[in-house]
């Protein structure tokens, strides 16, 4: 009896333990009395809540707010402006930094509890007002990067091509670096950097490598480079005319016959790589690890 009683003793304290650490995991929500700023604690970090409207969007409970009687600042905590959260949309993951969302591309949404500091689920209506997160740039930097619609990131070179989309600073969310470090890998890995670009009314489409843009002659020579159709950036007339121009882009007929063979025999996806000025034909091969891909070219 009494082993039963130490044991049960010791299954409570387990329990308790349990919750504490639970609680602590999904972080507190803190106001000081007689204050009307809202944080959210988690770790050693507290995140400023600015408005109702992004304490509701972030799927935040008003009687989980605990009023101390303790300025929440002024406890040894890293203080940041900004709440980021990711939240669950039926199938689909948007990751919220304060007022803004982005949604988050299938290929990375198995990353989402290390994007953010909670993962929760909402409708589409609570993150309806939110706005798509599409200017930014990274604490104490300077360059401003677009996040265009179709999935991809492109550098927005100078304020006279930011200005000439009718930008405003008031739209570009400066993100913390410690927040960034959590991101940085879903940007990098699946918002990748804007390759083809193409000017708002004409049909000519360009491949972007830094500021030189080249013109892809046929669809054959777009799909031979690995191209995506849904990832081609509109561009006005500033910026198309800040890029310099080089020589257009064409397989050659034979190397383009030799690349829907392997296609369709081999199922291997092929590209052309440039070397020296001539074309050649490689194989993409992975060896499982995503991270290490082996291009044999022949």
């Amino acid at each position: 009896m009494k082993k039963m009683l130490i044991l049960l003793l010791v299954l409570v304290v387990f329990l308790a333990v349990l919750i504490i650490v639970s609680d602590a995991a999904k972080g507190q929500l803190i106001r000081q009395r007689d204050t009307s700023t809202v944080y959210y604690k988690h770790d050693s970090y507290l995140y400023k809540i600015k408005s109702i409207e992004v304490f509701e969007a972030h799927g935040l409970s008003w009687s989980e707010i605990q009023d101390v009687d303790y300025a929440p600042t002024e406890q040894g905590v890293i203080v940041e402006d900004f709440i980021h959260s990711v939240a669950k949309v039926n199938d689909d993951y948007y990751y919220l930094i304060d007022d803004f969302k982005l949604k988050i591309p299938e290929a990375s949404q198995s990353y989402t509890p290390l994007v953010s500091i909670r993962v929760f689920e909402t409708t589409a209506e609570n993150i309806a007002e939110l706005k798509r997160l599409a200017l930014y740039k990274v604490q104490s930097t300077e360059e401003v990067y677009y996040i265009t619609e179709g999935g991809c990131r492109r550098h927005v070179p100078n304020e006279e091509i930011f200005y000439s989309y009718n930008n405003s600073w008031d739209n570009v969310v400066t993100i913390p670096y410690s927040i960034y470090s959590r991101i940085s890998y879903l940007l990098d890995k699946h918002l990748p950097s804007c390759k083809t670009i193409k000017l708002k009314g004409d049909y000519k489409i360009y491949e972007l490598i830094g500021n030189q843009k080249r013109w892809i002659e046929t669809a054959e020579t777009f799909i031979a480079l690995n191209y995506d159709w849904g990832k081609i950036a509109l561009v006005n007339q500033t910026e198309f005319d800040f890029y310099t121009t080089g020589a257009p882009l064409t397989i050659p007929a034979e190397f383009s016959a030799i690349v829907s063979e392997c296609n369709r025999e081999f199922e291997c996806m092929s590209y052309y790589a440039m070397k020296d000025e001539s074309y050649q034909i490689c194989d993409y091969i992975n060896e499982g690890n995503q991270e290490d891909v082996l291009y044999q070219c022949f």
